[in-house]
């Protein structure tokens, strides 16, 4: 579902507090991130200030947050590892999605 900037700084805490969204996740968005908008090096460790100062800098950059869940199975049990990226306006594009805005998924 299509989410606006103020559900998706809720839902990343959520997640971060359920240890879904991690530093090793963070990191991987962090890397890609990197190579375009240097700010993003000051915000190293993940926290809940983290969380509010990425979904600002998303919105600065018109970036869209992109979220799918995604399964795991160890030992027979189910895990929920969702999948993190980001994607420009030309991504989107690219990709033919059809909305623009931060999905949850």
């Amino acid at each position: 579902m299509i989410i606006d900037s103020g559900k998706l700084k809720e839902n990343l805490k959520s997640d971060y507090k359920r240890n879904l969204f991690n530093q090793r996740k963070w990191e991987g968005l962090k890397q890609k991130l990197n190579l375009d908008y240097k700010e993003i090096k000051d915000m190293d460790t993940l926290n809940e200030n983290t969380i509010d100062m990425f979904v600002e800098f998303l919105d600065k950059h018109n970036l869209y947050f992109y979220r799918n869940i995604a399964g795991r199975e160890t030992g027979g049990v189910s895990i929920m590892d969702p999948e993190y990226n980001v994607f420009s306006d030309e991504e989107l594009i690219n990709m033919s999605l059809p909305y623009k805005g931060h999905w949850w998924g």
